[in-house]
């Protein structure tokens, strides 16, 4: 999805969330072979307050809190699971990392939701995966 010029120059818009898709990777090793990485949504919150996202994604697809610049420690050692889908608080002036754990890329750039909205924050029920591959 593309951002208008309106949304651009919006004076209230505070984050801006990034989707780096490893399988979009035009790149290939020495033998011809097409380079894949994982995929990972990145959120940058300048805003003093927190701002709810909606997870992009389908149901199928688990994100996984990879790091969080309001905790102390940062990076996040198993950190919660969630579904395409769901709300996710970020605070106030941070960012936030997800690791795409399960389901295709395809699924997670699904960006149409429609559902009632789940719970913000409640870590997606089988979808609680080690962050050690």
């Amino acid at each position: 999805m593309e951002m208008t010029e309106e949304a651009w120059r919006a004076e209230h818009e505070k984050l801006i969330g990034v989707m780096l898709c490893g399988d979009s990777l035009d790149v290939f090793d020495y033998f011809s072979r097409r380079i894949v990485d994982d995929t990972f949504l990145l959120y940058f919150n300048a805003h003093h307050e927190e701002v709810v996202v909606t997870l992009t994604g389908a149901d199928e697809i688990c994100w996984q809190l990879v790091l969080d610049t309001t905790t102390e420690e940062g990076f996040a050692e198993n950190g919660a699971s969630y579904n395409g889908g769901q709300e996710l608080a970020v605070g106030a002036r941070s960012l936030v990392l997800l690791q795409q754990r399960t389901g295709s890329d395809v699924e997670a750039r699904a960006t149409l939701h429609h559902r009632e909205s789940k719970a913000k924050g409640t870590p997606a029920p089988g979808c609680t995966l080690s962050l050690s591959s």
